[in-house]
């Protein structure tokens, strides 16, 4: 396995910048190698990775860039034992954390480089970078391969609950962008965007204008059945309190709390 993987990055290895092989090796593999294989294609190649990273991800890291520097005809200037690779899960977000060793302060380097997922489809890899400007910044490698500054961590370098809790800020954004792409393209409108507290104060107040049309409505029906059932009963619910004359604000806060409201009329019945 170890031998599939370094063959894709044979030859790449330059020096360059002012950087010597010892920042080069660790830029290829983990800055472009890691995630074109994450994001490839090849589901094989894909799984295989993860599982050689679940089982002994130090090894497997390490014997890697040994190939591929056996491959440039350059000496590996890592030991088996620099590399640390741990698994957890922080919220609903799983976390492989790939711990490298201290980076070249003239130049920078990567600290740490992470795959985040909450599904089987939905893994993102970032980076920990240093600059050499002595700047420490999240990057987040899209699966078109760009590297995207995100959060700046220079003033909470060493804080890692603060590290781990920016990661899956950025991740669920990059997620929730990615659903409303991908709803936008289906449906008239992003209903994943739409500010319901606003909507919520302007029928309050009575005004004609609510930012949805009336031929929409209908379509907001059927988005909610699809994506959002529990909004949708809600609705029905509140619509329904609404035309027996219940106050407003009792039926929104009885159609947002059915459970009590059973429980309240097994009360009364009783």
């Amino acid at each position: 396995m170890k031998c599939l993987y370094a063959k894709q990055a044979k030859g790449v290895l330059e020096v360059e910048n002012g950087f010597g092989h010892f920042d080069l090796v660790r830029f290829e593999f983990f800055e472009r190698l890691l995630p074109r294989l994450l994001y490839g294609d090849d589901e094989e190649i894909c799984d295989g990775l993860l599982d050689a990273l679940g089982k002994n991800g130090r090894d497997f890291i390490f014997s890697t860039l040994l190939q591929m520097c056996a491959d440039d005809g350059a000496d590996c200037p890592y030991g088996s034992g620099d590399f640390d690779v741990k698994i957890f899960g922080y919220g609903n977000i799983s976390f492989i954390q790939m711990n490298l060793p201290p980076c070249n302060p003239s130049a920078g380097g990567i600290v740490r480089a992470y795959i985040l997922c909450s599904g089987d489809s939905d893994m993102l890899y970032f980076i920990i970078k240093r600059f050499k400007e002595g700047e420490v910044f999240i990057l987040y490698v899209t699966p078109e391969l760009q590297v995207l500054k995100s959060d700046e961590l220079t003033a909470h370098t060493g804080d890692m609950n603060y590290e781990y809790q920016a990661l899956s800020e950025i991740y669920q954004m990059v997620m929730q962008e990615e659903q409303s792409d991908a709803v936008q393209g289906y449906w008239s409108r992003d209903w994943l965007k739409v500010d319901w507290h606003s909507v919520r104060d302007k029928m309050k107040k009575g005004e004609q204008d609510i930012g949805i049309l009336e031929e929409e409505y209908l379509e907001l029906m059927c988005w909610c059945v699809e994506n959002k059932p529990e909004i949708y009963r809600q609705m029905v619910f509140y619509l329904a309190l609404r035309e027996h004359d219940i106050p407003d604000g009792s039926a929104m806060y009885i159609a947002a709390h059915p459970d009590q409201f059973r429980e309240a009329l097994d009360c009364f019945k009783k």
